[in-house]
């Protein structure tokens, strides 16, 4: 599901607890026009009209990446199980077990909550790079990490529903840098993977450099390994729907300078590494 399909379904829910669509463009100053191509998801609303929106209804950035549905109170909230934990059940007990105890969630000083850039070599598509959003946030004591694939990521075999492209991680800090396990989950599988990062030391905004690795079975045309770079975006939606505006696949070329160098660089030697093409 596109960042406009999310936005136009989730405007259409909101306006159907308000006296109409046309009352709602009304108040909010925007034509019956132009609202309604918001909500058949034909166009996307500039950045102040997208804060106007958000505040009109008493919502925040997540309207243009996360299904929204109505609490109890009759308020708009995000998907039910973005509340729970995580994990739960037999992987609490064997987490527990594997840890014996140890700390490895930590507060969020040098990676804080909020909306990442994920950079990375492609795994489907040799020799080009994608980026997608990540978001990065502390429920409880845990850090947890959200993300989509985009449809076009995925092998042309695979057929999976917008909310099956969706992947979890559990954030955790140990030695000198960050790992992360993600699933994710289709009708027929169960995927893990995971991901190094190490903080480079004074970059502002806060930016992070290692290597993803993908559990699936070795298949010709596909990679399993990947160099990675997480760049935290400013917490405004112009820089959200920029990154969401990149090809679906780019060449070195394309990519952003500071991303190209990180790509190149092994962020615990510091030394460019051969076959950093690899997708």
């Amino acid at each position: 599901m596109s960042v406009n399909e999310v936005f136009g379904q989730n405007l259409r829910l909101l306006c159907s607890k308000r006296e109409s669509i046309a009352s709602v463009a009304r108040d909010l100053g925007i034509g019956k026009v132009q609202f309604h191509r918001y909500i058949a998801s034909q166009s996307f609303p500039k950045p102040n009209v997208l804060e106007k929106i958000c505040e009109y209804f008493k919502v925040d950035a997540r309207i243009v990446l996360e299904p929204l549905h109505f609490g109890p109170d009759g308020a708009p909230a995000l998907p039910r199980e973005e509340r729970a934990t995580l994990i739960q059940g037999d992987l609490v007990q064997a987490f527990g077990v594997v840890t014996k105890g140890h700390q490895f969630f930590r507060d969020q000083d040098d990676f804080p909550d909020g909306m990442y850039a994920n950079w990375r070599n492609s795994l489907s598509n040799p020799g080009s790079y994608v980026v997608t959003l990540l978001q990065l946030t502390t429920q409880g004591t845990s850090r947890i990490m959200r993300g989509f694939d985009a449809k076009q990521m995925l092998p042309k075999e695979v057929r999976v529903k917008p909310r099956e492209r969706e992947y979890k991680g559990i954030l955790m800090q140990h030695g000198a840098g960050y790992s992360a396990v993600f699933f994710s989950w289709t009708p027929d599988a169960r995927t893990t993977s995971y991901f190094y990062e190490v903080l480079m030391d004074a970059r502002s905004p806060v930016t992070v450099s290692g290597i993803s690795i993908l559990s699936r079975p070795a298949q010709i045309g596909l990679e399993r390994f990947a160099r990675s770079v997480l760049i935290a975006l400013p917490r405004n939606f112009k820089s959200y729907r920029d990154i969401t505006r990149y090809p679906m696949y780019m060449a070195q070329d394309e990519l952003p300078v500071i991303v190209k160098q990180l790509l190149k660089v092994d962020p615990l030697h510091g030394s460019a590494l051969e076959g950093q093409n690899k997708s």
